[in-house]
């Protein structure tokens, strides 16, 4: 875990508490990859369930793990990884990038465990903070979870809606984890609105196929 960097450095102030105790910094690594950058999906095909990435750009660098939810729901756990990628994507045009359920922000992890017993901790450390923290209050923020419908996928998953913001509006984030066998491919969309569930069932289903 070398250098850590927020995923809330791109949303607003107000989500800093809640993604640094989720999947909130991912670490480079220099170490040669098992997972590489083609594990995780182009821009085009992000693009056939978010047509707001038609024309787009993408990231991605190296990663050896993330900090996922802890024990409490606000407390966070750093998850190491062998190898792994981070994919970060951005509309061209940016104006009305995460108002618009058609833009976004979307992250992709792709990540291959020293183990299935440690893949299986990373997936059950989201289904137990889904299950523990319906609903808390995070520096004066109301957060509240919901499971997400992403359909059958490898050989487990967690769907999970996140909720929140303040006086300057909603903030609205998703999180699709799946599993297969050491693999673990997360998903990550943040918008001012709702994004529909099939969208982001889509883009999970090829985020994983191409991990696999």
């Amino acid at each position: 875990m070398n250098r850590a960097r927020p995923l809330s450095s791109l949303v607003a102030v107000t989500l800093l508490a809640l993604l640094a105790s989720l999947v909130a910094s991912l670490i480079a690594s220099p170490a040669q990859a098992a997972i590489t950058s083609v594990d995780t999906p182009s821009t085009s095909t992000v693009a056939k369930y978010f047509t707001g990435y038609k024309h787009s750009k993408r990231s991605a660098t190296r990663i050896s793990g993330i900090y996922g939810p802890g024990a409490y729901c606000r407390s966070s756990k750093t998850y190491s990884s062998k190898t792994g990628v981070e994919a970060n994507y951005t509309p061209t045009y940016t104006n009305d990038w995460m108002s618009s359920t058609q833009k976004p922000w979307i992250v992709i992890d792709a990540l291959e465990m020293s183990s299935t017993t440690s893949a299986k901790k990373l997936v059950a450390g989201f289904r137990n903070h889904l299950k523990k923290c319906p609903s808390y209050t995070d520096g004066g923020t109301k957060i509240t979870n919901s499971a997400l419908n992403i359909g059958t996928i490898g050989n487990e998953r967690v769907g999970m809606r996140i909720n929140t913001g303040d006086a300057d509006g909603p903030m609205h984030l998703t999180y699709s984890v799946i599993r297969k066998n050491r693999i673990v491919v997360i998903v990550t969309t943040v918008s001012e609105n709702k994004v529909p569930a099939t969208r982001i069932a889509g883009l999970s289903r090829a985020a994983y196929k191409q991990a696999n």
